[in-house]
């Protein structure tokens, strides 16, 4: 079973909950007689510094999805380059073996432009291997061991820039989850202390009661009564259902964390592909529902991701 994506348990920025552990840190210091009746010790305090510092430590999104933006651009520039490598090849096999013989099509260059990555890294393996086997035809036309050499190493420059982008993806989704993870056991500890200060202050200090209200709501309790926020992937060529209880007055806003475009709909079926959805790309956010949104009929939220090898990452807010 696939493990479920983790979720915060607030609703504000990875930033605020940082500023809101320092916050913590200043009303034990000033509290510590008051709450020491609650087991808010020394170490209790030194524990949420140190998560909060932890926090502030780890690589943001933004960073890592810079690292796989850096990755995506020198994979698809060694991917160029294997292409007129392999174009320079071929034209020099054209002259020897007609394009329409079996010996031109056993080298599968047809369809340069269209391949994917992981395909275009096979043709060119199969381009030196054929080039390598009929050297002696092609010598007359200036293909030499040091030619098939150097579309070799283009070969091999595209296979490690694939891995190099897959590393960093990788990297990237598995950051996300142990972010949200360290940032919800943060987020609980902070909900834990700010609950015994509100419960020593309520009848004796109105403003210093008020200093541990971490939502600025009715009640001032620890989760907010109308917003929720979720994270997760989307593999390639696959959709998931993000929701499945959207209401016809919600606002849903769905952002895009990753490195491709995907689409997003709410359907009347779960996790049915989106074949008419809104394109979210890379770094935008777009809203569904609300008054100024186009009206739709269902109440299952779909994320589709079309491209054939890397995943999409959202961030979903839904209120109402």
């Amino acid at each position: 079973m696939k493990k479920q994506e983790p979720k915060t348990d607030f609703n504000f920025s990875y930033a605020d909950l940082e500023q809101l552990g320092d916050k913590a840190d200043e009303l034990m210091e000033r509290d510590a007689t008051e709450l020491v009746n609650y087991g808010v010790d020394a170490d209790y305090r030194d524990d949420v510094a140190a998560k909060t510092q932890a926090l502030k430590d780890y690589p943001t999104d933004e960073e890592l999805l810079g690292h796989v933006t850096e990755a995506t651009e020198k994979k698809d520039i060694a991917a160029d380059a294997l292409r007129v490598s392999i174009r320079g090849m071929m034209v020099r096999v054209k002259q020897v073996f007609k394009p329409g013989s079996a010996t031109y099509k056993g080298f599968g260059t047809a369809s340069l432009d269209e391949l994917t990555d992981s395909d275009l890294v096979r043709c060119g393996n199969r381009v030196v291997r054929l080039a390598t086997e009929h050297l002696a035809d092609l010598a007359p036309k200036g293909v030499t061991p040091a030619v098939i050499g150097l579309l070799g190493t283009a070969v091999t420059g595209l296979d490690d820039k694939i891995d190099v982008q897959d590393t960093a993806i990788r990297t990237r989704n598995e950051s996300t989850q142990v972010r949200v993870e360290m940032a919800n056991v943060l987020y609980d500890i902070i909900v834990e202390l700010f609950d015994f200060g509100k419960d020593y202050w309520y009848t004796r200090n109105e403003a210093k009661y008020n200093d541990y209200i971490i939502y600025d709501t009715p009640g001032g309790g620890a989760n907010p009564p109308t917003s929720s926020t979720f994270e997760g992937n989307v593999p390639a060529g696959t959709t998931v259902n993000v929701l499945s209880d959207v209401h016809a007055a919600s606002v849903v806003e769905v952002t895009n964390n990753g490195t491709i475009d995907f689409l997003v709909c709410i359907s009347t079926a779960m996790a049915v592909p989106c074949m008419m959805g809104t394109t979210v790309n890379p770094g935008k956010t777009v809203t569904l529902g609300g008054p100024s949104a186009s009206p739709s009929s269902g109440s299952f939220l779909n994320i589709t991701n079309n491209h054939p090898m890397i995943e999409a990452v959202y961030s979903v807010t839904v209120s109402g």
